[in-house]
């Protein structure tokens, strides 16, 4: 149960995990993570209630207990990565050389995420149940090494481990899981009438979701890496396994690596949770020596003791880490105030005591925040009466105390409106007072306080917009249906097209081709022109390697981008995603993050030309959320079929029975609700219907696919039918492939039952899976490609006659060698080809799947929707990404969809309207504190063309280089006279860092006294040296 293939063989040796431990090495598994966590999901019938993914808050209990397991081993496995975050020889090393912990990066990944750190601590509590309930076994276990000192000491430590009265000081922890649960739910009335098969159904499920997830581990590149990863996967299965075994199963079931397993991933959860309290006591005394160092560079004067009489003079008062300044009038007393007084300054001194720090960890909060929460409940609300009696008696003696309580004051009013205190008019002394008596604004979003934009849907294309109008200082409010962000971008495998080094022209021609009849060129010059702008722009603002570039189906150049160790979509919208997660969690009064939030209705809000977008928000309460512009990126219609109005069934019922590989949110709501208020919608017939949607063969039947991606077809994948013969170009356009396979159908050349109708075989030779290694390594550890050895596996495999495979072979073998083929095409992979019979082939099943819906909104150039009955616009009305039509015409060419959402998505977050920019929203402030504005607010307005300064600006780490020649770097390439190696046209110096290279230190010293860009290129990325701390001592010279 629930035990992957990790049991020990003959090949495997033991490794000292002491002298292994996980730590930072630059190897980013996001993808494994999120794989992994879309395995989490169960369908068994119609008594089962739909998975993590499914419509609303409709997690079963068993998928709650996979994913809470999962983030939790997520947890402790960031945490030990930032606890030995920055390498020796790095910047932020530990004194004496050793690796030095990230404290920032901690709060951002754990820290500010309670959600994550509550989940450690649950996985923490199932392995306790786990070690309880084998007590008897784990302390008769024969434990032996050969060395009877060590084994002693072994005993000793397990016998304590177990010891009854230390194990019952945690028994209230364990009512936190209770295994009895699983597979006998009580909180879905349909699990409490399923049948015995329904639940015994489940609980194989179960184990087969927890099969593939550990599976997933053997797709971690970094060696080190997945050693602790198997080590973590197998020590959670032995776990369940134990829970949900019979005690007398126990002794005969668990192996001597389970035991090894069990017990270090139990060690793990707790040194990951006492590392996390140490990692965020150094983030706050980090975060606080700087905050004081800073403070006192801005005030160049002495920090005042605390004041000792309840009256607070703002021009005067103490720094704090929240200035009062930008919230009351400069020169402002609260001499009449005495209770006010009090109250600020106990929070004040709460903060300088460490106080707040405390209550801000306890609930996954900046510092800074919770700050910032007590002073605007205390001085921007109107306080109660009561709030102000404490202050009164507690806030001078017992600041703390005052504190926790007003929080939980504050934490209770929220929702309530809030207040901005408005100046009085100058007194006969010429000094202004501040009035309690103030105007009413809302939340943002809300009506009062209407946002610039309200986005709808939280794929890239939403999130290319909110990253571009939040970078210009606008308010933002993001609704998004899914309880995650990402969307179906997230899906995207075979990359993102971009003009960079091939031309403007060939994307136009090719794009043009796959449109169409339905071309528009206005649409599609857009595209094309902004494409490589806008892709650098992801790139950098994400920071995602998109350094490996491919040549797929229908292009006439190699322009469609990927990174070199992961996979496009998710690591894009994961990267965004965290970017913008991060922004609500911080800045909320600029941007509003609403998840498990469906749209309604779009309302115009009258002649200003705002919109009001109703929501049903996550816990079924409805919302009304105000913005001077609104759009619509909530994606497509292709998951629409069951739907009460189906735009799918409406406008392509002959695609009724077709699968999909779209997840079940894509139900067309903002086409809908956009036709409802006049927008103008085109090209509804237009679906597109990708040729390869993989069938799995042990859930044929499935109506939702995994995409096997264009990429094994450009790498040299060839489609076959029932005779194993070639029936297509593989690299014309998606619709060429589609009526190729419709057509070998009707001439029953499609797979028989059960495989679906329409179903085929792609099959890659060796050579070929090897250029896609990372796809095909995962589609095998899902069960969709099948490795077989040489022409008679595969014949044998396939049901075919070895003869007609190897006819079918040579044919393509003599096409590849004049570059053409009896299916007209002319391109043909290097080094894929001669096809040989005694290679490796992988093979699987494909169908074609309903992939995307070309047809939408319709929209100019700007992004703006056209108007359904008149020629004219929908004022302050954008729509982008799968929601817009238009743009791809009768098809879409592969790797343009992320391309749309990028170049459209930046494009309306650059253009559209906003009320004022962040450089104004500075100069306000300091405006407001009588200081001038900045010299930069300044030269802006002298000059409305002025270049930004961070465009000409030469890096501050580069300006002060010393230039390092090509004999001077030749000199040092051994450790004894230091290890210099050029990267990037910098120099650094890796000497203390060879021996901790993750990946060996041959690799470092091969390239040592000479410039190893090409090979560090081969691997990694120019970001990874940032990220891991790395200084340059020089730039090179000749």
């Amino acid at each position: 149960m629930c035990s992957g293939s990790n049991m020990k063989g003959s090949e495997v040796e033991d490794v000292n995990l002491i002298k292994n431990p996980e730590r930072n090495t630059g190897y980013n598994g996001s993808h494994i993570w999120q794989a992994m966590y879309n395995e989490n999901c169960f369908e068994v019938g119609k008594a089962i209630p739909r998975g993590r993914f499914g419509q609303g808050d409709s997690m079963c209990y068993e998928e709650r207990v996979l994913y809470r397991l999962l983030s939790g081993w997520h947890a402790a496995t960031t945490i030990s990565v930032v606890k030995n975050f920055y390498s020796p020889g790095t910047k932020s090393a530990a004194k004496g050389g050793g690796w030095g912990p990230n404290p920032q990066r901690f709060m951002t990944e754990i820290g500010n995420q309670p959600e994550r750190a509550k989940n450690l601590h649950f996985s923490f509590v199932v392995l306790l149940r786990a070690v309880k309930k084998a007590a008897p076994f784990l302390q008769a276990y024969p434990y032996s090494t050969g060395d009877g000192i060590e084994d002693n000491v072994t005993k000793s430590l397990v016998t304590r481990l177990l010891d009854s009265q230390l194990l019952s000081i945690c028994s209230p922890l364990f009512e936190a899981f209770d295994e009895t649960r699983l597979f006998q739910s009580s909180e879905a009335k349909s699990l409490r009438t399923a049948s015995a098969e329904q639940r015994s159904q489940l609980k194989r499920q179960f184990k087969s979701v927890f099969k593939n997830i550990t599976v997933l581990v053997d797709c971690v590149q970094c060696q080190r890496c997945r050693l602790h990863a198997k080590l973590f996967s197998l020590g959670l299965g032995t776990a369940l396994k134990i829970l949900l075994s019979p005690p007398e199963l126990i002794t005969s079931t668990t192996s001597r690596d389970e035991i090894v397993a069990l017990l270090n991933v139990l060690w793990k959860l707790s040194e990951a949770m006492e590392d996390a309290r140490l990692l965020t006591n150094l983030y706050f005394e980090q975060h606080q020596a700087e905050k004081d160092r800073h403070q006192a560079e801005k005030d160049r004067l002495p920090v005042p003791p605390p004041p000792q009489a309840p009256q607070v003079h703002l021009e005067n008062a103490p720094p704090s880490p929240l200035s009062l300044a930008p919230l009351l009038p400069a020169g402002t007393t609260l001499e009449d105030d005495a209770p006010l007084a009090a109250a600020l300054a106990a929070v004040r001194r709460a903060a300088a005591s460490g106080s707040l720090q405390k209550l801000a960890a306890r609930r996954g909060l900046p510092a800074d925040a919770l700050e910032e929460k007590l002073l605007r409940f205390l001085v921007v609300q109107p306080s109660s009466e009561e709030v102000l009696l404490l202050a009164r008696h507690y806030a001078l003696e017992r600041p703390e105390l005052f504190a926790v309580v007003a929080l939980e004051a504050a934490e209770a009013a929220e929702g309530l409106p809030q207040v901005i205190l408005a100046p009085k008019a100058a007194s006969s002394g010429g000094v202004a007072s501040a009035s309690r008596k103030a105007k009413v604004v809302s939340t943002l979003g809300e009506v009062g306080r209407e946002a610039d934009a309200v986005i709808i849907g939280g794929g890239l294309a939403g999130m290319a917009a909110a990253m571009s109008l939040l970078d210009r200082g606008a308010t933002v409010v993001m609704i998004e249906k899914q309880p995650y962000l990402g969307g179906n971008s997230g899906k995207a495998s075979s990359g993102i097209n971009a003009a960079l080094e091939t031309s403007v022209e060939s994307l136009v021609a090719d794009t043009t081709r796959s449109a169409g009849a339905l071309a528009r060129p206005e649409l599609i010059k857009k595209l094309a022109e902004d494409s490589a702008a806008a892709v650098g722009w992801l790139r950098d603002r994400t920071g995602v390697d998109l350094s490996m570039r491919s040549q797929l189906g229908g292009h006439s150049a190699q322009r469609t981008l990927r990174p070199s160790n992961a996979f496009v979509g998710a690591e894009l919208t994961y990267a965004a995603g965290q970017v913008l997660t991060k922004m609500a969690a911080e800045r909320p009064w600029q941007f509003r993050l609403l998840l498990k939030s469906k749209l309604t209705g779009i309302e115009s809000a009258g002649s200003s030309g705002s919109w009001l977008a109703k929501v049903q928000g996550a816990n079924s309460s409805e919302l009304v959320i105000a913005g001077r512009a609104c759009v619509i990126a909530s994606g497509g219609f292709g998951h629409d079929s069951k739907e009460v109005e189906s735009m799918l069934l409406k406008h392509r019922p002959d695609l009724a029975d077709f699968p999909t590989t779209l997840g079940p949110q894509t139900t067309g709501d903002g086409l809908k609700i956009a036709r409802d208020i006049g927008a103008k919608l085109v090209d509804m017939d237009r679906v597109q219907v990708h040729p390869t949607g993989f069938v799995d063969v042990s859930k044929p039947g499935e109506h939702t696919k995994t995409l096997a991606a264009e990429l094994l077809r450009g790498v040299g994948g060839l489609l076959l039918d029932n005779q194993g013969k070639r029936f297509t170009d593989e690299l014309g356009t998606r619709q060429a492939v589609v009526d190729a396979e419709l057509n070998s159908a009707t001439q029953g050349g499609a797979l028989a039952a059960p495989m679906p109708p329409r179903t085929f075989s792609i099959v890659l030779n060796g050579k070929a899976a090897a250029k896609a290694d990372r796809h095909v390594t995962l589609y095998s550890k899902k069960g969709l490609l099948r490795k077989v050895e040489g022409l008679e596996g595969l014949a044998a495999h396939m049901g075919v006659e070895r003869a007609q495979l190897n006819e079918t072979f040579e044919a393509y073998n003599a096409a590849a060698k004049v570059g053409l083929d009896e299916f007209g095409r002319k391109v043909f992979p290097a080094e894929h080809w001669p096809i040989e019979a005694s290679e490796t082939f992988y093979v699987g099943r494909v169908v074609p799947v309903i992939h995307y819906t070309m047809g939408g909104i319709a929209i100019n150039i700007e992004g703006q929707v056209l108007a359904a009955d008149a020629e004219g616009l929908l004022p302050n009305l954008y729509a982008i990404g799968e929601a817009s039509g238009g743009v791809h015409g009768t098809n879409r060419l592969a790797g343009n969809s992320l391309l749309e959402c990028t170049v459209f998505g930046r494009h309306v977050g650059l253009t559209l309207p906003i009320q004022k920019t962040t450089e104004e929203r500075e100069a306000e402030a300091l405006q407001r504190r009588g200081l001038p504005p900045p010299a930069s607010a300044v030269a802006a307005a002298g000059t409305a063309s002025a270049v930004p300064a961070a465009a000409v600006a030469v890096p501050a780490a580069a300006a002060g280089l010393r230039t390092i020649s090509k004999q001077e770097l030749a000199k040092h390439k051994s450790v004894k006279d230091a290890v210099w190696v050029s990267l990037y046209g910098q120099v650094y110096d890796l000497t203390e860092y060879v021996e901790e290279h993750p990946g060996g230190a041959q690799s470092i010293l091969d390239v040592a006294g000479q410039d190893g860009t090409e090979h560090f290129e081969a691997v990694h990325n120019k970001e990874l040296l940032e990220n891991m701390g790395f200084d340059a001592i020089g730039k090179l010279g000749v």
